[in-house]
């Protein structure tokens, strides 16, 4: 693969073939691991090197139609593409500190446990969980 940037493919795996965008600029966090953008998803996804990389070739000649559609596509991906998670510990230690807030107070207990009374309840708890089990 090349030293640029971008390498455009094409992802070998039968029935789920299809052009796809190598950033070389976007890193999983994990060197086992490589994003890249899928045409027929228009999505960025992670792939597992070992199992990708030997069904990767570059565009042929006659594919070169497919090059302004990857380009489009990946930037549009690119946009909503949310930041690796390697990456995320580093920007939340950059970002300044937030004030807890304290509740109103106007909220209680009471009024929390209320409002929590709709939701389902946990299935790793099971249904007869209770106070009396402690």
């Amino acid at each position: 693969m090349s030293k640029n940037q971008f390498w455009y493919g094409y992802l070998e795996a039968g029935a789920k073939s299809t052009a796809v965008v190598l950033d070389h600029k976007l890193e999983t966090g994990n060197t086992a691991t490589v994003y890249l953008f899928n045409l027929a998803r228009n999505e960025i996804l992670e792939y597992r090197r070992d199992i990708v990389e030997p069904k990767l070739r570059p565009v042929a000649a006659e594919e070169r139609d497919l090059l302004g559609r990857l380009k489009d596509g990946y930037r549009k991906a690119r946009r909503t593409f949310a930041e690796p998670a390697a990456r995320a510990p580093a920007a939340a230690a950059a970002a300044p500190a937030r004030r807890r807030q304290t509740p109103d107070a106007e909220t209680s207990y009471e009024s929390l446990v209320a409002a929590d009374a709709g939701a389902e309840a946990d299935p790793e708890m099971g249904a007869g969980w209770d106070d009396e089990d402690d």
